[in-house]
């Protein structure tokens, strides 16, 4: 495997102006203008959560876990009843071996680092399923010599509590419902022994909720408990390599169309196109400030979708300014939110930025 690096972190989709008003952008008001406002979603590399040592290329994920027994933490709810009763899951699939290899496969598939080892052997024999063992240094050394590594990932705790309960309708339907809770902890070592991380915990949820009559689903069914359990070993992976490598997220960008061939030249893709139509407007604009205050925005959004933050920033500053010079009404008032929103997300993303480059740089060298 070996190390890449993004050349442009942000991709992008234009959404059509209907999807403002499918409550995905709380607070966002009608504009009551003939100026319209469209959308698009801007895919973003976000930096790991935590930051690892520019010198670690190559871990081991080790499973240092032990799984809990099949009668612990599983509940039905009855109506009626205030306590629910223990059940009993057969599972036939190590869940906790399931973490640790989709861990494995979703921090290979980043390729931030240049090689990701699974080590296949649980470092746990004793059955006290609740307690955590911190890693002796020398099995540790002995782990990382034998795979050429720079640092290990131990899986510490995975447990997952799950409860059941129905609720009867009219018509002879039924809801069921399933909720299900997960503990993890995991903590990094360095190939010389040491934690280079504090203990890390992650605590979440998934629930599923579906309509049934009699037995028959009507919508979504809800999964077996075993099912779930695999789906949460699976969804806790992911997290972790979130927290360990550098992600992708969805957010939501909105530019005015004041300009319709820049509004073409938005839908094709064609940044700089848009860029120079909008940089036009606003040198040639003397009278209506806030037709400025928009192709600021604009501008500043064009800037971003071509990595340079700095302008990026600088443009809806701009912006904030000149909404600030015009809010008369309550779309105006929208508009300045709606901008110095934006600029917290410009300022986010541009230390976002320099922790990538970070190990970027670092890998070059």
């Amino acid at each position: 495997m070996t190390l890449t690096k993004a050349t442009n972190r942000s991709s992008t989709l234009i959404l059509p102006k209907s999807f403002l008003f499918l409550g995905i952008f709380s607070g966002l008001f009608f504009l009551t203008s003939c100026t319209s406002l469209d959308t698009l979603v801007v895919n973003v590399e976000k930096p790991a959560h935590i930051t690892l040592p520019n010198s670690i290329e190559n871990i081991v994920i080790v499973d240092n876990t032990v799984p809990q027994p099949e009668d612990v933490g599983h509940f039905e709810y009855r109506f009626g009843q205030e306590a629910g009763t223990p059940v009993k899951i057969e599972v036939n699939d190590d869940v906790n071996y399931i973490l640790a290899e989709a861990l494995f496969e979703d921090i290979s598939d980043k390729e931030y680092f240049k090689d990701v080892i699974f080590y296949e052997h649980p470092l746990r024999e004793d059955a006290n399923y609740e307690d955590i063992l911190q890693l002796d240094s020398t099995l540790i050394k002995e782990i990382c010599i034998a795979n050429n590594a720079d640092a290990i990932i131990s899986l510490d705790r995975f447990l997952v509590s799950t409860a059941s309960h129905e609720e009867d309708f009219e018509f002879g339907t039924t809801m069921r419902f399933l909720d299900l809770k997960m503990d993890i902890r995991f903590q990094v070592y360095s190939k010389e022994g040491q934690a280079i991380s504090p203990p890390l915990y992650i605590n979440d949820s998934i629930y599923w909720s579906a309509t049934y009559n009699q037995n028959t689903p009507l919508s979504d069914t809800i999964p077996s408990r075993e099912d779930a359990m695999k789906e949460a070993a699976r969804y806790t992976a992911e997290k972790i390599a979130d927290a360990l490598a550098p992600y992708w997220s969805n957010e939501l960008r909105w530019y005015f169309g004041d300009i319709k061939a820049a509004n073409k030249k938005m839908a094709a893709n064609d940044w700089s196109g848009a860029l120079a139509l909008w940089q036009s407007a606003y040198d040639s604009e003397t009278k209506n400030i806030k037709k400025k205050a928009r192709l600021a925005s604009n501008i500043a959004l064009a800037y971003e979708l071509k990595d340079e933050l700095k302008n990026a920033l600088r443009w809806i500053t701009t912006s904030c300014q000149l909404f600030e010079e015009t809010q008369s009404t309550g779309v105006d008032e929208e508009n300045l939110l709606r901008a110095t929103s934006y600029k917290e997300d410009l300022l986010e993303r541009y230390n976002d930025f320099k922790l990538l480059d970070m190990r970027d740089k670092a890998s070059r060298e």
